[in-house]
């Protein structure tokens, strides 16, 4: 979906008067307000489809932060739940100088993902778990986050209702 300048405008408007009269409905005037404003307009198409429609080919760059969100959530949930002897075999094995975590993406050079990372969490609410986090990992992950998440589609497409294993937290940390 996009929005000419003049209907950016004409939504700000809008959001100010839902909001200064406190009308409530099915749309957020907050949360479009924002979007329109940061310029993340494909978030229409994620929060509000059954009003704007399906997603386009312009959300590619938020499907794939949303991808690499939910892989590291994933990781992370699964990491929790070994054992310790399981998690400091993982730490050994994949050569870990901590527990795995997901740091973000470069506030400077992989802006797009960092703002909308940022968006999804602290506007939309989604991945919540990563809201008390920056998000800016002051280097660049993204190539990495790529190649693991390569590597982590077919096991997400066998996990079902089980968590990650060692062996598959280590191919995925180990990178």
């Amino acid at each position: 979906m996009e929005i000419s300048p003049t209907e950016r405008l004409i939504i700000t408007m809008l959001c100010d008067l839902q909001i200064a009269n406190n009308v409530r409905g099915e749309v957020d005037p907050n949360l479009v307000k924002s979007a329109v404003i940061r310029g993340h307009d494909w978030m229409f198409n994620w929060e509000y489809e059954g009003i704007v429609g399906p997603e386009s080919d312009n959300d590619e760059l938020p499907g794939e932060v949303a991808d690499i969100l939910d892989m590291w959530s994933i990781i992370e949930v699964g990491f929790a739940r070994l054992s310790e002897e399981d998690q400091e075999r993982v730490r050994t094995e994949a050569e870990l100088r901590g527990d795995p975590q997901f740091t973000g993406f470069d506030g400077n050079n992989e802006t797009d993902h960092f703002a909308a990372a940022r968006f999804m969490v602290n506007q939309m609410g989604r991945f919540t778990e990563f809201a008390d986090r920056t998000l800016n990992s002051h280097g660049a992950r993204l190539e990495r986050y790529r190649a693991m998440y390569r590597q982590f589609r077919p096991i997400r497409d066998g996990l079902g209702d089980r968590m990650m294993n060692v062996e598959e937290l280590v191919t995925l940390l180990k990178r």
